[in-house]
């Protein structure tokens, strides 16, 4: 039986190009050496050999690139997506509406940062709150987290930063409410703050920076036992990736909250709010539809508010209060007299706080991210 010799095929058009790696003569030697061994896993040992492994390549996190926005979950767009034909129709013009303030957050947070870049003066930061991290502790809190660690951060800032512009999600629990408000006032009256501008993502699309802080660190506390707020400090500090893109990044700066730290907002929003509702051209202020809440130090008490991102400034002067009713009125002659004992013999409190209801819980939006 003749020996096995390799064929002569043309490789003129091969896409693997394997003429340019061996020729002829090389060809058939490892022909030859392959059908000698007779022995299949020898055979396929021998082929192995003449291999080189590549690495395999693994997807392990999101490119920085391009981040897929549809691994959000956003409760008004699922509600669309999977209504009824009927329904979508009903629906199209809000969610038009939804898509166009959400493409509008986007730009006007990249207009910002592209600014802040070339201003030496002007400071733009997104913050938002991070799932509770047990030691073990509650989820009940009766402090003002949120505001008291803007605070701290701001009177950190250096004086010559005049103008700064927040970002955040629009829950109504943290950011967008009376208490955040009465926190900005006392920033524009007691510090070199000129002017500040906070903003609010659209509602299930409130994607930031800060953002990857808090995966950061959700991946490092992973199989590390935490036993003390202390142990916390140390994740915080080496969340910070270790690729190669971060390694000449120190690690994140974590700041340390004292219990003086912390301030009692709803006592500052009782003494600097007077009125919560009627803007100064007599419409009712819609606290769910804010997108932008502007404050200046020339006149604090003039809160500028527009609900969508690039319309101009409505106000509202929160520390008017508002004309209650006058008592101990003379009674007016459409009252006959038989009545008029019974209406003098109310009870009347000429100095009583005027008291502006707040919001139930049902009217405070929480955002669904």
């Amino acid at each position: 039986m003749s020996a096995k010799i390799p064929k002569i095929v043309d490789c003129s058009k091969c896409k693997y190009k394997c003429q340019e790696y061996f020729n002829e003569k090389k060809r058939e030697i490892l022909c030859k050496k392959y059908w000698n061994l007779n022995d299949f896993n020898r055979q396929k040992d021998f082929i192995l050999s003449c291999l080189e492994k590549e690495a395999t390549q693994c997807l392990n996190r999101v490119p920085k690139t391009q981040r897929p926005r549809s691994l959000y979950q956003c409760a008004a767009c699922d509600r669309y997506k999977t209504a009824s034909l009927d329904n979508k129709l009903q629906l199209e013009e809000s969610n038009n509406e939804h898509l166009d303030r959400m493409h509008q957050s986007f730009i006007a947070k990249d207009i910002d940062n592209t600014l802040s870049k070339i201003t030496s003066n002007y400071v733009v930061a997104s913050f938002d709150l991070q799932s509770t991290l047990q030691i073990p502790c509650s989820d009940v809190s009766l402090i003002s987290e949120i505001g008291s660690c803007l605070l701290k951060w701001i009177q950190t800032l250096p004086t010559e930063v005049t103008n700064i512009t927040l970002y955040s999600d629009s829950c109504g629990g943290q950011n967008r409410n009376h208490n955040i408000m009465a926190l900005m006032i006392y920033i524009i009256q007691t510090t070199n703050i000129i002017q500040i501008e906070h903003k609010f993502m659209e509602s299930g699309h409130s994607m930031m920076e800060v953002d990857s802080m808090h995966s950061a660190i959700e991946n490092a506390k992973r199989n590390v036992p935490i036993y003390g707020a202390q142990d916390w400090l140390t994740i915080f500090q080496v969340a910070r990736s270790t690729r190669n893109r971060n390694k000449s990044k120190p690690p994140y700066e974590v700041k340390e909250m004292q219990y003086k730290d912390f301030m009692n907002l709803q006592k500052l929003s009782s003494l600097f709010l007077k009125n919560k509702k009627v803007d100064t051209d007599g419409n009712i202020m819609n606290w769910l539809k804010v997108k932008c809440l502007e404050y200046r130090k020339d006149n604090p008490y003039i809160v500028g508010y527009k609900y969508d991102y690039f319309s101009e400034y409505q106000f509202i002067d929160v520390g008017k209060k508002l004309l209650g009713v006058k008592l101990n009125q003379p009674i007016q002659n459409v009252i006959p007299d038989a009545f008029h004992n019974f209406y003098k013999s109310l009870p009347s409190i000429p100095f009583k706080k005027d008291i502006a209801p707040e919001l139930e819980e049902s009217d405070l939006e929480v955002d669904e991210d």
